[in-house]
């Protein structure tokens, strides 16, 4: 059996994101909170949704929301993290909240 290489076709928009998440983060890494500030608003609806399904209060899900990003920038500034994609710092900050959320008594 041989197994044939397959070409995956990424949507053209989704790359141009992605690009321009890279390009936003990396301002932020520098300090531009008008750059992060871009990435807040154009990721902190789904991120608010996500941890209001695990958590149903709004008000703590806000709460919540507001420490993702906060733990956010700062990985952000740390240089070891340079190579990060903004996504997957993001991704861990969720996961560390939730998982911080299940550990309280």
């Amino acid at each position: 059996m041989r197994l044939e290489s397959r070409t995956v076709l990424v949507p053209r928009a989704r790359c141009s994101a992605e690009i321009e998440d890279r390009r936003l983060a990396d301002c932020a890494r520098t300090g531009d909170v008008d750059a992060f500030g871009e990435l807040v608003h154009r990721y902190c609806g789904v991120i608010f949704c996500l941890i209001r399904r695990r958590v149903g209060d709004p008000a703590e899900a806000e709460r919540r929301t507001i420490e993702v990003f906060c733990a956010t920038w700062r990985e952000l500034q740390h240089p070891e993290h340079a190579q990060r994609r903004f996504l997957g710092m993001l991704s861990r900050a969720v996961t560390v909240n939730l998982a911080q959320q299940r550990a309280q008594p």
